[in-house]
């Protein structure tokens, strides 16, 4: 049984989180990853596919986050991400579904910009992972983990370091 799925969506994000422009520059040649907000009006446009052959499946994923100038004239830098998954779903009792999955993550960002003309250079760049994890599903709710080991990276400029990643996640249709 071959089964496929495609899925597009896109989105808005608002500014919702607490940017402090004072943070920017308090530490000089320090990268302005950490603040809780952007100040900007941002768009998504994602992607999904997922072909699967009996019980042994392939799902990749595609995002790309379209960042704004805010008020204090700051730019994120553009944003994609993609991942490719392996997986095989175990039937557990005709009531459980349990999918180990193992592949790659690629995340990349431009740099950001000030005052609309101006490169931050420590800002942007990219990092590559391997990701291993576990989805469970059962009526009604879903869970699942993964694991992601930094394999590859040069984010701000060889200013900033991403750390491995543990991701958790729990969904509820309605």
């Amino acid at each position: 049984l071959l089964v496929q799925s495609l899925w597009i969506g896109g989105g808005i994000k608002v500014p919702t989180g607490k940017y402090e422009p004072a943070e920017r520059t308090a530490v000089q040649e320090s990268p302005n990853n950490f603040q809780l907000g952007t100040a900007s009006t941002d768009f998504t446009v994602n992607a999904a596919y997922d072909i699967r052959y009996n019980d042994v499946g392939l799902n990749a994923n595609v995002n790309y986050k379209i960042n704004t100038e805010n008020k204090y004239e700051y730019r994120y830098g553009n944003k994609f991400t993609a991942n490719l998954l392996a997986y095989y779903k175990i039937r557990i009792a005709k009531a459980i579904t349990v999918a180990p999955n193992a592949g790659v993550l690629y995340e990349t960002a431009q740099k950001d910009v000030e005052s609309g003309k101006y490169d931050v250079d420590v800002s942007g760049g990219y990092s590559l992972s391997a990701v291993a994890g576990i989805e469970a599903g059962m009526k009604g709710l879903s869970f699942g983990a993964n694991y992601q080991n930094v394999r590859s990276q040069d984010l701000a400029g060889g200013r900033a370091y991403a750390g491995n990643r543990l991701m958790v996640h729990m969904s509820i249709p309605f």
